[in-house]
């Protein structure tokens, strides 16, 4: 499903120079489209969870804070409890965040449309592909899920040292604009100037260096539109 198109020296290149690199028309096109349709229209709305840091109180010993988007008063309480927390946290420059994710929590030999993609990046094919790229001997995939970023939604300065070699987002965003926030930005290593900006495009790969060494610190930028919604599928390997 990768695209045979693309020019894996000039990628790998353009990684070794940046410690990043953004890849247009990363997988065939009909399959994107269809990831897109999947996750936009077809997915049942609980599948996705908020996920927001800080906890909220009481939830000290949990190793998350995610709440299925079910449709009832006492869910739409706790998401706008746990947003506030958030957005205070973000507004005192503390390390916060406010996004929508999928859990990997489907039954064994799942065949759903999220399960294949996540099987499917988790591939010695999709391996040997970002060794190519990155040089980085990555063996396997950490983490991966679905994310949804809607009007609000943010993800503060961090290093994602712990979770793996490289990082990597699958934006599937199809008439994305700057202006509308979103955007995923890095940083040196003081944190004070913006190295490389990434707007959310349809079928394109971001991987960047995520190591606690090497790695760039970054952050997602508030999406300002009250009707974008940007939709990734995102993870680490190590």
């Amino acid at each position: 499903m990768i695209n045979n198109n693309l020019d894996t020296q000039k990628i790998s290149k353009d990684f070794k120079s940046n410690k990043a690199i953004r890849i247009d028309n990363f997988l065939d096109v009909d399959y994107a489209n269809d990831l897109h349709n999947f996750f936009s229209k077809e997915m049942p709305k609980d599948w996705w969870s908020l996920s927001t840091w800080p906890k909220r109180p009481g939830w000290e010993d949990e190793v998350t804070d995610n709440i299925r988007l079910e449709d009832n008063p006492d869910t739409k309480a706790a998401i706008a409890y746990k947003k506030v927390i958030a957005d205070d946290a973000f507004q005192r420059g503390e390390f916060s965040y406010s996004f929508k994710r999928t859990l990997d929590d489907h039954v064994d030999h799942c065949e759903c449309k999220e399960c294949k993609l996540r099987s499917f990046l988790s591939s010695s094919d999709v391996i040997k592909f970002i060794n190519k790229i990155t040089k980085s001997d990555v063996t396997e995939s950490g983490t991966l899920f679905a994310s949804l970023y809607e009007e609000g939604d943010f993800l503060s300065i961090h290093h994602d040292g712990p979770n793996g070699k490289i990082g990597f987002v699958y934006n599937l965003c199809p008439g994305w604009r700057a202006d509308w926030g979103g955007l995923l930005h890095t940083l040196d290593d003081e944190e004070i100037s913006v190295t490389k900006t990434y707007v959310p495009g349809f079928n394109t790969l971001t991987l960047f260096d995520s190591s606690q060494e090497t790695g760039y610190p970054h952050y997602v930028s508030h999406v300002l539109n009250k009707d974008a919604k940007r939709i990734s599928f995102t993870g680490w390997y190590k």
